[in-house]
């Protein structure tokens, strides 16, 4: 038998979940969901994912949920192991899609299942942000999926050219009372810290800005579409428009093909740094092994 292509894959688990669609969507509740490596070879990473969504979740429910347009909406995180593995991921991109009904997904940060499920999100017309580095591939032709780290590899004149058009005035390391990226990463990396006892490494940073990018796109529709797809395409459509958003990893908007353009200042994480720079730091790699 001839080896199954990737869209007569995609197309025979949509029909199987499609089957157990339910009912439609809490208009009280925003749910966005996490397609993460919570088993298999980068469990370790995708538990620091799931750790670093979780201390979000926990911020915003305990200011009574999501403030749009002037209605608090309580924020539930819905999480899908992959596995490591791309037929996982893009399963688990469309279980989040038909059943779940998310608005959004973050992830995953692995290069091939990001891969695959981004090809799932984007023919099923869902926002997608990777919280990895991962490939051109992932975004390529893709409207709907986006990226929170820059992709592997990026040309030097493009990370200056970003960091001058972006945040000029953070061409050198400033002191964090004067940087106001590096305030908010400093906070973000303590509080991890104290609640998982190790500190955060370049996959839980870039999951923290990934989800934080989501709520902000979902905040900047303004109301909740009770159309699900309309919610999503307006969710899309701000994701797209994003400029000046202070993630933990660095200042950053949108350009290209869903690519993230961040300026190359470097933030503290805990005792490592981060730089938006194609490969990530010796320290930082560790970092997000442990």
């Amino acid at each position: 038998m001839k080896k199954m292509t990737t869209k007569m894959l995609l197309a025979a688990l949509a029909l199987g979940l499609l089957a157990l669609t339910g009912c439609g969507k809490d208009s009280d509740v925003i749910k966005i969901g996490f397609n993460l490596e919570l088993t298999g070879e980068a469990s370790k990473q995708g538990e620091a994912a799931k750790f670093a969504a979780e201390l979000l979740k926990e911020d915003v429910n305990a200011k009574g949920g999501l403030d749009i347009g002037g209605k608090k909406h309580r924020v539930e995180f819905v999480y899908q192991d992959n596995g490591n593995k791309a037929d996982s991921a893009a399963l688990a991109a469309l279980k989040m899609i038909t059943q779940d009904k998310v608005v959004a997904i973050v992830g995953p940060g692995s290069v091939k299942p990001a891969t695959l499920a981004g090809g799932a999100c984007n023919d099923s017309q869902v926002a997608m942000v990777s919280s990895g580095p991962g490939s051109p591939e992932t975004t390529k032709d893709r409207p709907w999926i986006f990226r929170a780290c820059f992709a592997e590899p990026t040309p030097a004149p493009v990370v200056l050219e970003l960091a001058k058009e972006l945040a000029p005035e953070q061409a050198a390391p400033a002191p964090a009372a004067q940087n106001p990226v590096k305030a908010p990463a400093q906070d973000f990396a303590e509080r991890y810290a104290a609640r998982y006892k190790s500190a955060p490494g370049e996959t839980a940073t870039l999951t923290w800005d990934a989800a934080r990018l989501v709520l902000q796109a979902v905040q900047a529709v303004g109301k909740v579409e009770p159309n699900i797809q309309l919610e999503r395409k307006l969710v899309r459509d701000a994701l797209a428009a994003t400029k000046g958003f202070a993630a933990v990893t660095a200042n950053m908007k949108f350009v290209g093909a869903g690519e993230a353009g961040k300026c190359a200042a470097p933030v503290p994480v805990a005792e490592a740094k981060h730089e938006a720079a194609p490969e990530a730091k010796p320290e930082a790699k560790e970092a997000a092994k442990h």
